[in-house]
This record gives structure tokens, sequence and C-alpha cells, in this order.
């Protein structure tokens, strides 16, 4: 049986390394795995919301 290894944590270590290049001029500067840690923190948030909104959906939909 043959092991397969898995480079994504690598990757994702190597993230700090490589500068973000943005359309925008920027004050500071940021690496790749800032951005991609804030958009994470996005994607969660609003998963959160859509959960929360599904939920208060079928709550409604139940009392009625």
């Amino acid at each position: 049986m043959e092991i397969k290894t898995s480079h994504f944590f690598a990757c994702l270590d190597r993230l700090r390394l490589i500068q973000r290049w943005s359309l925008m001029r920027n004050i500071e500067k940021e690496n790749l795995a800032e951005h991609s840690l804030q958009v994470a923190f996005v994607a969660q948030a609003l998963a959160i919301i859509k959960i929360n909104f599904l939920v208060a959906r079928l709550i409604r939909n139940a009392l009625l």
C-alpha cells in the first residue's frame, strides 16, 4: 500500500514568504498568509450568518 503525501501544509507554511501584490496602493505590506487568514475570517462569518438565517427560517416555518 502506497502512502500518499500531501503538500498542503507545506504550501500553507510558504504563504508567509510571498508578499501580496495588490492592485491598490497600501500603507502596510501584507503577505499571502495574512490575507488568507482574513479571507477565512470573512468566509466563516458568512457561514455563521447563513446558518443563523436558515435556523430562524426553520423555526418560523415550524411555528406556522
